[in-house]
């Protein structure tokens, strides 16, 4: 697609306001303080960011990144202790992931030969965040049955 065709559909301007609210007004890491609640809107917010990428711009190395950028996000959310919520909010996942499509579509050759170098890269760091995430939930949840065997 041309430039003007994507930057003026609605689905890009989406992602800019999603990029505003949940990163530049911090509503992201503030939906981080009740468990869940970031992830569960993050899951919709992002199926943005990849139908941007997907079907707009074209790329597949593109999409791949924005789906590591909300892994990322995700994993470093459910870090317990208030950790994942401390560090929450300094990772600006929209926001690199809307620099990457803003990149993408301007032709910023940089940019897009960085992603597209990195695209197998980003498939397998996806991988790792499902695991990791996975391991991290069964670890918190062992955790909260062991501690609350003791009441």
């Amino acid at each position: 697609m041309k430039k003007a065709d994507i930057t003026s559909s609605r689905s890009y301007a989406l992602t800019k306001r999603i990029t505003f609210v949940m990163d530049r007004c911090l509503l992201d890491p503030i939906l981080g303080l009740i468990p869940g609640l970031d992830s569960f809107i993050g899951i919709f917010c992002v199926l943005v960011y990849v139908y941007v990428s997907k079907t707009k711009v074209r790329s597949n190395a593109l999409t791949f990144a924005i789906i590591y950028n909300y892994l990322r996000d995700t994993l470093i959310g459910i870090i317990p202790f208030f950790i994942g919520d401390i560090l929450d909010f300094f990772n600006h996942s929209y926001v690199r992931s809307q620099e990457l499509i803003d990149g993408y579509v301007a032709g910023n050759r940089e940019i897009i030969i960085k992603v597209e170098r990195q695209s197998n890269t980003f498939i397998g760091l996806c991988a790792l965040c499902i695991i990791l995430i996975f391991a991290l939930l069964y670890i918190v949840f062992k955790t909260t049955a062991w501690l609350f065997s003791f009441i």
